[in-house]
């Protein structure tokens, strides 16, 4: 069964939102509500519509397994999802999206990971949930660096510990709140 894709374009997987029916009506109804001529409907972007720049690196060997530089990760992974980071990436602007994102299964891959930035000049930015609204998921666009990455924390999805007592945790990076396991988690 095929994994669903969130939009690279905003909120939500590609299978969910209003259909063109639906648009029409909506555009219709704030047209009229805000005393404005026929709203015209932009269609959401797809992948063939972007033009992303060419990886400046390529992941080494050794972690090409957990990597992409498909452009639907690269432009994903290169917005949050504020009002301005939707509307730049609804137009098709991504002048700086990250070279290729990196998917790690366990710290271990995370090590690897930062080891190899280190040793390369890549910048790396962590990408959890990616809602970020203060651009905390943007690559960086100055500095000494070779190229950027981002580290999709999506498969560190886990709640480790919850200490009940002081009422403290050890949450992975990729958790979604509220995390669903969290009544089988150790408790200190």
């Amino acid at each position: 069964m095929a994994e669903r894709r969130r939009k690279f374009y905003g909120w939500g997987y590609e299978d969910q939102g209003p259909n063109a029916e639906q648009q029409q009506h909506m555009a219709a109804r704030m047209a009229k509500r805000f005393g404005l001529a026929e709203l015209k409907i932009t269609p959401a972007p797809t992948e063939a519509d972007l033009k992303l720049r060419a990886p400046r690196v390529k992941p080494p060997d050794s972690l090409a397994s957990i990597c992409s530089t498909g452009t639907h990760a690269r432009a994903e992974h290169s917005y949050g999802r504020s009002f301005r980071d939707i509307v730049r990436a609804f137009r098709r602007d991504y002048p700086n999206p990250f070279d290729f994102v990196a998917y790690p299964r366990d710290e271990g891959d995370v090590a690897r990971i930062l080891d190899w930035c280190d040793s390369a000049r890549v910048a790396a930015s962590p990408y959890g949930g990616g809602s970020s609204v203060a651009g905390g998921v943007e690559p960086p666009s100055g500095g000494d660096y070779r190229g950027a990455i981002s580290i999709d924390l999506a498969k560190l999805d886990k709640v480790v510990e919850v200490d009940r007592a002081s009422r403290a945790a050890r949450i992975q990076g990729g958790v979604f709140g509220p995390a669903s396991r969290i009544n089988s988690v150790p408790t200190a």
